[in-house]
């Protein structure tokens, strides 16, 4: 039985300063390679997924473009992963309730620091849209820029929405899985994040 995944490598280390801390931090640039795993022995290398520079004190995963002072910390990679899979949870049911755009803001607060207000939501709704990029394609690219913190704190701001409305529909459930799938976080994930959103 033979499967695909993947694993990173650092190909820099240095300083930086991050956007998140707010200061000079320690880094690795990573990059992020598809394998071929046959009988649990990784074999046949397919290729580069993507790169991302990982701050050593925040865990935040940015674009490389921020060694070279890209120093916007809305646009960490982590910050643009977690704000289009709510979104993208959000109108998987064909609308945008304004609970889960307050649910939104929330969450990306929680998670992110950074505050999610409702016309930054309309933009990233409007960019969805108009890229049309069907979810596993995109969570799949996701892969290359973020670590595995990072993809559990997508997974956990798409269940935060599922959650929102205080039912989860078994539509809801089974898109959290296939993110976890994608995201190569497994089905325990999903069962221990929406254990965190379930109501005493």
């Amino acid at each position: 039985m033979s499967r695909t995944v993947t694993r990173s490598v650092v190909v820099k280390t240095g300083r930086f300063d991050c956007p998140v801390c707010t200061r000079q931090t320690g880094f690795e640039h990573r990059a992020v390679k598809r394998y071929r795993k046959v009988l649990r022995v990784l074999k046949v290398p397919q290729g580069l997924v993507g790169e991302h520079v990982e701050c050593d004190e925040c865990d935040t995963t940015f674009h490389p473009s921020v060694l070279q002072g890209d120093t916007d910390a809305r646009g960490s990679e982590l910050c643009k992963a977690i704000r289009r899979v709510m979104v993208m949870m959000s109108v998987a049911d064909g609308h945008l309730d304004p609970t889960e755009v307050q649910a939104m803001n929330r969450i990306a607060v929680d998670l992110t620091g950074i505050p999610f207000p409702e016309d930054e939501v309309n933009a990233v709704l409007k960019t969805v849209h108009t890229e049309g990029l069907p979810l596993n394609p995109w969570l799949r690219s996701l892969m290359g820029s973020l670590n595995k913190s990072g993809r559990k704190a997508v997974l956990m701001a798409a269940a935060g929405i599922a959650a929102a409305d205080d039912k989860l529909e078994v539509a809801e459930v089974a898109l959290l899985n296939r993110i976890a799938e994608r995201l190569e976080l497994g089905k325990k994930s999903v069962d221990h994040t929406l254990a965190q959103y379930a109501t005493p």
